[in-house]
């Protein structure tokens, strides 16, 4: 909010705040938050959320619309210009975002902007785009970004705009080149922010809830859920919000009791019925982020040895060398998993940002595809071992014959599909 307010001493020449974290940390009900709040205090000028699951959403081409009809919401002086643009122009939804532009923001806000109405820090100025990551297609998502650019490039807008996001690797390399590395400065959602106790209070106010207002609540415990179980809960989460908030609506349901689903939460009891799965919005969200990944092979295959041998704390370069690739290949192939597997230069090692991303790659009932069968885990592993010492024997012992090992074809070597 300093941002806003202009108050971020060391940003205060930003004009954009691009707000990214790992998948599920919370970041769009941070935005809606900020939204609601900046509303309330006439700074908000317009928000839009993208979303994956909602075809209206997911498709940018209703970006600018929605941000032009905001506008005439909070000005209604500018609707006559606007409607004028369109009669002049019947198509111009379908013409390109800089069209849109012109026609529907820059020209009805004219006035406005003439009048340096927008250049004062408590006017409405403020625009939240919410996850960009999750409009249609990465090359779209740039082309978004682009078209921000403009808004300062060419018509120099006095707005500010806030980007929520993941850190996915095209959206940090737009950010870093052209004009946007100018105009932006970034805002990490991180540890720094002392998520679990955010998400400790969260649980806690739910259980809270529930024991107060669920049918079934003469037949819970006062002191259901104790206090390890809660720590426990909290420690799963490994600090995102999508874990806590996906569990607690499982929990919640008006038609079970809510001791029983979360027992099946902490794998105490299996669910009833096959398709009654507490994870189903985060198995969405894993599957969706997997989806993006090329050679996804290869990068389950290292996933599982991450999981399997966790005390093997490869840097990138070793993995590189064990798994029998180029040079760099194993930072390039985990550059779309951003999300949920850290790779720093300061420390170049996998780090698997949720815990149950684990969970969910181990279950072959909610993973399908994707599942990582441990067996074929161990077997590859001990493949690559039994060559990587076949090569080291021919290394030291040249002049001797030694028991020819089958080459190791890593096209072959796969986690179950």
């Amino acid at each position: 909010m300093s941002w806003t307010y202009g108050l971020w001493v060391e940003h205060s020449d930003a004009v954009i705040l691009w707000f990214y974290g790992p998948a599920g940390a919370g970041k769009s009900a941070i935005a809606r938050n900020i939204a609601e709040r900046c509303d309330l205090e006439n700074i908000l000028l317009a928000a839009f959320f993208f979303s994956r699951s909602d075809p209206n959403r997911s498709n940018p081409k209703s970006l600018i619309a929605t941000i032009a009809y905001q506008i005439t919401t909070n000005f209604p002086e500018t609707r006559g210009k606007m409607i004028a643009s369109i009669d002049r122009d019947p198509l111009i939804f379908a013409r390109s975002f800089e069209a849109q532009v012109e026609a529907l923001i820059v020209g009805p806000l004219s006035e406005l902007l003439d009048a340096g109405y927008f250049s004062t820090p408590s006017s409405r100025r403020l625009i939240i785009i919410d996850g960009l990551d999750e409009c249609h297609t990465p090359a779209v998502q740039c082309k978004v970004l682009d078209v921000i650019s403009l808004f300062f490039q060419k018509y120099r807008l006095p707005f500010l705009i806030l980007v929520a996001s993941r850190p996915e690797r095209h959206l940090i390399h737009s950010f870093n080149t052209g004009s946007l590395r100018e105009f932006h400065t970034t805002l990490a959602l991180d540890d720094t922010y002392q998520p679990y106790d955010d998400i400790r209070l969260f649980l806690s106010d739910n259980f809270k809830l529930i024991k107060d207002t669920h049918p079934m609540k003469t037949h819970l415990d006062p002191a259901w859920p104790s206090i390890d179980l809660l720590e426990k809960l909290v420690r799963k989460s490994s600090g995102h919000f999508i874990y806590a908030s996906t569990i607690m609506k499982y929990v919640s349901s008006l038609r079970h009791l809510p001791p029983t689903r979360l027992d099946v939460v902490l794998g105490i009891q299996p669910p009833r019925h096959a398709r009654d799965t507490p994870f189903g919005e985060l198995d969405r969200l894993y599957q969706h982020i997997l989806s993006t990944v090329e050679d996804i092979e290869t990068v389950l295959l290292i996933i599982g040895f991450r999981l399997f041998h966790p005390a093997y704390s490869m840097t990138l370069q070793d993995l590189d060398h064990f798994f029998l690739l180029n040079t760099g290949e194993t930072k390039i192939l985990f550059g779309d998993l951003n999300s949920v597997i850290d790779i720093s230069d300061a420390d170049p090692r996998i780090h698997i940002l949720h815990a149950s991303l684990g969970n969910f790659l181990l279950d072959e009932a909610r993973s399908g595809e994707l599942y990582i069968d441990p067996s074929k885990i161990h077997t590859t592993c001990m493949h690559l071992c039994f060559q990587h010492n076949q090569q080291c024997t021919w290394a030291c012992f040249p002049s001797k014959v030694t028991a020819a090992i089958p080459a190791l074809d890593r096209s072959n070597v796969q986690p179950s599909r």
